[in-house]
């Protein structure tokens, strides 16, 4: 898979990333596209299996607009299941991530009872700079190709069957 920045390039259009990405970054985040995401097949029962295992969950996300993901959660049935929302800004990346998480918990979490779940290569940073397992989930944004390419304890097939791997 070619990022959009090599994409552009190899188009002689590569000048154009920037106002293509605040472009893509604002129309991603509006109430028609979020409407169109869906819940992955299985990944409910897979939260919910955690939740009656005593497992706190915690979803952390590069988000622009933290009320309409709030209501993205409640309108797929995801926000039940979670603990703790951390949304950081998208440039921030993999330390940003990691950083939320270290604020939240006021310390890094327990390596032996806490692993990374995501499916991008900031979700691979976050987890390397925390010091925790990570699973890329390759139904995401990158192919398993590139997912296998990272630093990374496994790729799985999807959040439905995660629960095989670890659980």
């Amino acid at each position: 898979m070619i990022n959009r920045r090599e994409l552009l390039a190899l188009s002689s259009a590569n000048a154009l990333y920037d106002e293509f990405l605040k472009s893509w970054l604002s129309v991603i985040e509006s109430a028609e596209s979020l409407e169109l995401d869906v819940v992955q097949p299985g990944a409910l029962d897979c939260l919910h299996a955690w939740k009656q295992q005593g497992k706190r969950l915690i979803l952390v996300t590069l988000r622009k607009d933290a009320e309409a993901l709030q209501v993205q959660l409640r309108n797929k049935g995801l926000s039940t299941y979670l603990d703790s929302v951390l949304v950081c800004a998208h440039e921030s990346g993999g330390k940003g991530k990691a950083q939320a998480v270290l604020d939240h918990l006021g310390e890094k979490p327990d390596s032996d009872r806490s692993v990374w779940v995501g499916d991008t290569e900031v979700d691979a940073q976050a987890a390397e700079i925390l010091g925790l397992d990570v699973y890329l989930v390759k139904n995401g944004l990158r192919s398993e190709a590139i997912l296998e390419r990272l630093n990374c304890t496994g790729v799985v097939e999807s959040i439905g069957a995660f629960s095989k791997h670890i659980i």
